[in-house]
């Protein structure tokens, strides 16, 4: 007859309550589980709105979320897909309890435009790519070259000529490292002006050339204590 075994000890006993407590654990956890799997293909994303101006490569990417479990949806990355659009700033995206998708966002400020192989796009004030345009809005910048950084100097250089007196610019464009070529005023006084990317104090200086006649086509302000004026027929193009 064999002896009986002896009891575990104390220490390596496992209390019945702790028992009780994992297994009520391991219930509620499977019946959360269940739950989601009920309730899952029912929150869905049903529909999404968007504004009226949307552009339709963007609209067709967002209204094919319909049918997509919104957790799964990613609030955050379709925010980021949006502000990554052309001219799109800020976007702002909502969801109801009916499942519906509220899209919005600014669109930014126009301040140039560049020339591209399907047409024009402007330009936003923070030097990145803006809309697509149905033609040109001054300053055109061409070719367009650099980051947004260089674009955003291009952009207050414009403004800048424009506050000293020798725009508005029509065009412009970066010749060289830290100098660029502007051309200004209306068609028929356009002038042709070389300046520095950040300025001189020769720009304020050449006012004085313009308070005459339309004689002066080509300006050349781009180091300090530099002014080289020509007439109209150095204009070019």
């Amino acid at each position: 007859m064999n002896a009986p075994r002896p009891p575990f000890p104390e220490s390596v006993r496992r209390p019945r309550r702790s028992r009780r407590r994992r297994r009520g654990g391991t219930v509620a956890a499977a019946l959360a589980v269940a739950a989601l799997a009920l309730l899952l293909p029912r929150w869905t994303v049903r529909s999404v709105r968007l504004p009226g101006n949307a552009p339709a490569p963007i609209r067709a990417n967002l209204t094919g979320l319909v049918g997509t479990p919104l957790p799964w949806a990613g609030l955050s990355w379709i925010r980021q897909q949006v502000e990554g659009w052309p001219g799109a700033t800020a976007a702002e995206v909502l969801c109801g309890l009916d499942g519906t998708l509220v899209v919005r966002w600014t669109p930014c400020a126009v301040a140039g435009s560049v020339r591209t192989g399907a047409g024009w796009h402007g330009v936003c004030e923070d030097g990145t790519a803006g809309p697509r345009l149905n033609g040109p809005v001054a300053p055109v910048i061409g070719p367009p070259r650099g980051d947004p950084g260089t674009i955003r100097r291009v952009l207050r250089a414009a403004r800048r000529l424009q506050e000293n007196g020798l725009g508005p610019v029509a065009r412009i464009r970066i010749v060289l490292p830290g100098e660029i070529e502007a051309w200004t005023g209306p068609p028929e006084r356009r002038m042709r002006v070389l300046a520095a990317l950040d300025g001189s104090p020769s720009e304020t200086a050449a006012r004085r050339l313009l308070a005459g006649p339309p004689v002066v086509g080509f300006l050349d302000v781009s180091r300090a204590g530099r002014i080289v004026a020509g007439p109209r027929e150095e204009v070019g193009s």
